[in-house]
């Protein structure tokens, strides 16, 4: 879960190490973020439904790092008071107000999903 990419690592700089408190691994693309309107589509959705499609998108992530934590997304689920999901998300229908914020989600990285 990167936090930000550490200025000094890509440059051979960086004396802190492993004690570094920045990510070191490469980064191509800089994290998505929501911009006004996004969030204020988000804000409009109902907030059961909203929440679902970004647990959906955490278990996507998960997915697709091979994350070993589902105890973790087990307990998320929990405290937010949703079903766990069952199948692909994706397959599932998306209203046409909720495909743009699908589509963000998916581009965003898991540490800003879950902040």
């Amino acid at each position: 879960l990167c936090a930000r990419p550490c200025l000094f690592h890509s440059s051979g700089t960086c004396t802190n190490g492993a004690s570094c408190e920045f990510c070191h691994l490469q980064h191509l693309d800089p994290p998505a973020k929501m911009d006004k309107r996004q969030q204020e589509r988000l804000v409009s959705l109902p907030r059961d439904r909203a929440l679902q499609l970004a647990l959906d998108s955490v278990r996507q992530k998960m997915l697709a790092i091979g994350a070993r934590c589902w105890s973790a997304y087990s307990n998320l689920c929990e405290t937010c008071g949703a079903p766990q999901s069952r199948g692909d998300p994706s397959r599932r229908a998306l209203l046409r107000d909720e495909r743009p914020v699908v589509k963000l989600m998916a581009a965003m990285n898991l540490r800003r999903l879950l902040i």
